[in-house]
C-alpha cells in the first residue's frame, strides 16, 4: 500500500464488527491513501505495525489500521 492508492475496508474487517461490507462502502465510500505510517515514522498506534491516513469520499480523513484496508486500485 502506498500514497495515492484507492482503498476500501476488507470483508474480514466488516465481519469482525458485524457490519455488511456493502453498507460500510455506502457509508464511507472509497478512500485515497494520503500517508502510510510505517514502523520508523510517526507510530500513531504503537500496537499496530502501521496505520494509514485515508481520505474517504463521504466521511473525510481518518487514521485506519493497515490490515483493515484492501487496495482496489494502485497509484502509479
Amino acid at each position: 500500500m502506498k500514497v495515492g492508492d484507492l482503498v476500501k475496508y476488507t470483508d474480514e474487517c466488516c465481519k469482525q464488527y458485524s457490519v455488511l461490507p456493502e453498507k460500510l462502502l455506502k457509508y464511507y465510500g472509497f478512500g485515497i491513501v494520503l500517508f502510510v505510517d510505517h514502523a520508523n515514522t510517526l507510530r500513531i498506534r504503537r500496537n499496530v505495525v502501521a496505520t494509514v491516513h485515508v481520505h474517504w469520499t463521504k466521511q473525510g480523513t481518518e487514521w485506519e489500521p493497515y490490515n483493515d484496508l484492501e487496495v482496489v486500485s494502485e497509484s502509479r
